[in-house]
């Protein structure tokens, strides 16, 4: 009898040890590097540049691949964050996927382009996005070079992984 309910006690936690140890490791390897460009969302944002109006404002241009919970990133906001940055082409130009580093920095900084000050404002904890940064808000005619060529329409996708 005490070593049947012994069992029935032990093995469900011994799965769930299991399944959350397990659940832990695929997310980590799954942000251990970075994926390709999302090639619809830019093929998506190139046909519509084309056909916008030249004189038109470049705005930044967002899609929710998830939304995150808790409080919203605001102006004031300090943020660490995994992304990856492609040209318009698909050529990646960054990643900290790659440098298995994530990203911490204020929002209000004068060194974060205005791309990313738009773009991520309102994302929470646990939300990834793909932002289309046109080159006016990015790095515009000068460039980031060599990576990033002068008038460089730019793409990201972000997962923010903390908040403060």
């Amino acid at each position: 009898m005490c070593k049947s309910i012994v069992s029935s006690l032990l093995l469900p936690s011994v799965f769930i040890l299991w399944t959350v140890g397990c659940s832990s490791q695929s997310e980590e390897a799954s942000r251990s590097k970075a994926k390709g460009p999302p090639l619809e969302f830019i093929k998506k944002k190139k046909e519509a540049k084309e056909k916008a109006a030249p004189s038109s404002v470049p705005e930044v241009e967002f899609e929710d691949v998830k939304v995150g919970v808790g409080p919203p990133i605001t102006e004031g906001s300090s943020a660490t964050v995994d992304y990856t940055g492609w040209l318009a082409d698909g050529t990646k130009f960054d990643s900290t996927l790659d440098k298995k580093q994530p990203y911490t920095f204020r929002l209000s900084s004068p060194y974060i382009i205005r791309g990313w000050k738009e773009g991520l404002l309102g994302m929470k904890t646990g939300g990834t996005r793909l932002l289309w940064v046109p080159a006016g808000l990015g790095y515009g005619k000068a460039g980031q070079e060599p990576e990033i060529p002068p008038n460089a329409d730019l793409v990201f996708e972000i997962h923010v992984l903390k908040i403060e």
